[in-house]
């Protein structure tokens, strides 16, 4: 494990709705009040940045309407991301992306992995209710429109808008065989094709449901160690049920128990193999009692708990 007196993170805030059609989303970072996070992670002896976009300011989101007029303000938003995540790496700091939507994928291990030269040798554990692996042939067949947020596992695995998939570097990203789905309940033919085709790993909402979380993301992070040598977690609010994370843009039933997770997830950015978090798409205009808001925090905490 890391020294914890060493652990440095940069909670960035990732405030774009520029790749999903309801873009509640950008102002998710604001209502999860990250600010309140840093007394706490430091009390586990985690030292705290917390880094702004600032993605709204690129201009007024209201005023477009098609994912080919956002497509500019997505490019400038993943790459704005990409360019933070990268310098945190060089400097030994991990990136802690908030967001936003899940465009952020594109920007975020394009960044840590470029820092690293670590494209290919970087596993992803993928919390989420849908797939993302749309690729520009296949995303207008997606019942949220074809939005660019539904594209960014295809990005990373190379498969995409070169300004997606050229971010730092030209290289693909991650390999698809380091990937691991949890939870997935909702997707369209083209995903499943891609998943299946690029040898994906994917563990679905009922596989969770029947052998519990814990169970899956150990298989998962054995199957990812025994392959790399640096992992992240990208974590979807929507990969959780509703009732624990209601605010999100694309809810979908029968998700990941919020608890379960939340346990699962203890200490771990002291993990020596951790190189990054993103945990997004949280969309506060649906939220309840600020539930998935006390969420975010929640995992924030857990993954910096110290080992009793």
């Amino acid at each position: 494990m890391q020294d914890p007196k060493s652990l440095t993170i940069d909670i960035i805030s990732y405030d774009c709705g520029w790749g999903c059609r309801d873009y509640g989303c950008q102002d998710g970072p604001a209502a999860a009040n990250l600010d309140h996070a840093v007394a706490p992670l430091r009390d586990n002896n985690i030292s705290t940045i917390l880094s702004d976009l600032k993605l709204r300011a690129l201009d007024d989101r209201a005023s477009y309407t098609t994912k080919q007029e956002t497509y500019p303000m997505t490019t400038t938003s993943v790459q704005k991301l990409a360019t933070r995540c990268y310098s945190d790496t060089k400097n030994n700091v991990m990136p802690v992306v908030i967001g936003g939507d899940h465009s952020s994928a594109i920007g975020t291990w394009a960044g840590i992995t470029g820092a690293l030269g670590a494209e290919g040798n970087l596993g992803l554990i993928w919390i989420d209710a849908h797939m993302d692996a749309h690729t520009p042939e296949t995303a207008d067949e997606g019942k949220w429109g074809g939005w660019w947020h539904g594209m960014p596992l295809a990005c990373i695995t190379g498969q995409g808008m070169p300004e997606f998939t050229n971010l730092i570097n030209s290289t693909p990203k991650v390999k698809p065989e380091h990937i691991v789905l949890i939870g997935i309940r909702s997707f369209e033919p083209g995903e499943e094709a891609y998943i299946k085709d690029n040898n994906i790993k994917c563990y679905m909402a009922d596989e969770v449901a029947e052998h519990g979380f814990q169970a899956i993301y150990e298989d998962a992070m054995k199957y990812i160690l025994s392959h790399c040598d640096y992992f992240g977690v990208s974590i979807d609010l929507d990969g959780f049920d509703p009732d624990d994370a209601p605010g999100v843009g694309t809810p979908e039933k029968n998700g990941v128990g919020a608890d379960q997770a939340v346990q699962t997830f203890k200490g771990l950015f002291r993990h020596p193999q951790l190189k990054g978090l993103e945990i997004v798409e949280y969309n506060p205009h649906n939220d309840k009692d600020q539930k998935t808001a006390k969420l975010i925090h929640k995992l924030l905490l857990s993954f910096s708990a110290i080992d009793d």
